[in-house]
């Protein structure tokens, strides 16, 4: 029985079994089959001679299937076909996957490519302290289940966990990964076609800031509104670009901040001025511009680095003339501004749900069965200020929902006691609900039933659960 995720739009089982031998392949794509080799290796500890059976694997290149996409085909030898790294990735992932006990395969005929860009898992590096070797094993997790994106919320109150040397101050002691652990996580990622999100979460989030600092960056919660908080973050986002030469979408944050501060100062209220917001008629309003200038300038920062800005949904809709379209937008809660009118201002849209997308261990998750029943036009907000908190949302189609995300918060983590247990529960919970994400934004209608879907998650657990133990 073949027992893939995501499944495949187009598979013919040839009816037959094949061993994968030595990989022959462009040179395009030789991180992807050493990537591929490394794996089998810890999954069937064979070399690559697997026998006077084993049949040649060939990785080409071809122009003709879109980006992501692959074709395997074991008519002879087993062939695949894709025209980008990422796309040669997925292919060896489903041989990965293909791949029983004794490292042979069903022989296929599988034509396939993702309906959704973005494909994405979060982990809260931040408010939880995570080992560098937990870096990897998401990144092995993205890969096995043909994920797009990494994202990693490097900072937030607890801690800043990037190394910076334009502020080297900011870094948490003990609580950061180094210059040379960033660049072995950019080529690990780079390697499986995985691209990794970094974000830097302000400006609410902010205590790494204040600390470090205070007379810069502000006070009272959150980072201040003025001239030279601007120039600092052109700075720390030109050197966070460089740091993640492979990552072309950067995330800056943007919600949950105690923005009314900001007319509790002075200084922030003369630079709003400065940038045309009035700040003596509606309070609300005025700070909402101010937020969504914020934003607007971190987003031109980025850009300017030629990377895409990416935020939560965290501005009201009022302001949304002020904040960039070139900015990507997380829909999570409908509460700062709902999805609609998002997409009625055409927002490039990633869906964040909090129900059923959100995991915050160890007890706050929902069931394999609820995130398999999701898809990327539907939200179910858990705020009570939210207007579909009790209804929900389903949005019609949306050629800008470019993609949905599971998201794992260290909120419990960050007060817990024993901090491996946390870890381990978290890598459990998110493994159970990944290949649901997956299936959902590679397949944006459903072309599987639930009992199908948890058979073949049911198979494929055991093999990523070798590669973690690796």
């Amino acid at each position: 029985m073949i027992r893939l995720i995501p499944a495949p739009k187009k598979v013919i089982p040839l009816g037959r079994k094949m061993r994968p031998g030595k990989t022959v392949c462009d040179k395009r794509f030789g991180a992807a089959a050493d990537a591929y080799e490394k794996y089998r290796e810890i999954l069937h500890a064979k070399k690559r001679d697997c026998g006077k059976d084993a049949v040649n694997i060939e990785a080409v290149c071809t122009d003709n299937i879109v980006y992501g996409g692959y074709v395997v085909d074991c008519s002879d030898v087993i062939r695949l076909y894709a025209s980008d790294l990422t796309g040669m990735n997925n292919a060896f992932a489903t041989l990965l996957q293909l791949e029983d006990e004794d490292g042979q395969i069903e022989a296929v005929k599988i034509e396939d490519s993702p309906d959704c860009e973005y494909r994405g898992l979060m982990i809260d590096l931040a408010r939880i302290w995570h080992p560098f070797e937990y870096l990897l094993k998401y990144v092995d997790l993205c890969r096995f289940y043909k994920f797009s994106y990494l994202h990693l919320h490097f900072t937030d109150t607890q801690s800043y966990t990037l190394p910076c040397d334009t502020f080297p101050l900011l870094p948490t002691p003990d609580r950061h990964y180094t210059k040379k652990q960033i660049k072995e996580l950019n080529e690990y990622a780079e390697a499986r076609g995985i691209k990794v999100m970094p974000e830097i979460d302000v400006p609410g989030h902010c205590d790494p800031f204040l600390k470090a600092y205070p007379e810069l960056f502000g006070h009272n919660g959150i980072i201040g509104f003025h001239k030279e908080v601007f120039e600092a973050f052109d700075k720390i986002i030109a050197e966070l670009c460089e740091m993640f030469p492979y990552s072309d979408r950067i995330h800056i944050g943007g919600d949950e901040a105690d923005i009314k501060q900001w007319l509790n100062c002075e200084k922030c209220r003369e630079y709003a001025k400065e940038c045309g917001i009035p700040v003596d008629s509606d309070a609300r309003l005025s700070s909402e511009r101010m937020l969504a200038m914020f934003v607007r300038k971190l987003s031109d920062s980025v850009l300017a680095n030629f990377k895409t800005p990416v935020c939560w949904e965290g501005f009201c809709h009022d302001v949304n003339y002020i904040v960039s379209k070139n900015t990507e937008v997380f829909s999570w809660e409908n509460f700062y501004q709902t999805t609609p009118e998002l997409i009625e201002d055409g927002y490039t849209l990633i869906n964040g749900t909090w129900n059923p997308n959100y995991i915050v261990a160890p007890d706050v998750c929902w069931s394999v069965k609820e995130c398999f029943d999701w898809d990327i036009f539907s939200f179910k907000p858990v705020h009570p200020g939210s207007p579909y908190i009790k209804t929900g949302l389903r949005v019609p189609a949306y050629d800008k929902m470019i993609g949905g995300q599971l998201l794992s918060w260290g909120d419990k983590g960050a007060v817990c006691e024993d901090k491996a247990a946390h870890l381990s529960c978290e890598l459990k919970l998110v493994s159970e609900r990944a290949p649901a994400t997956s299936e959902n934004t590679w397949n944006i209608y459903k072309i599987r039933d639930f009992e199908d879907f948890e058979q073949s998650r049911a198979a494929l657990s055991a093999k990523l659960m070798k590669i973690f133990d690796k």
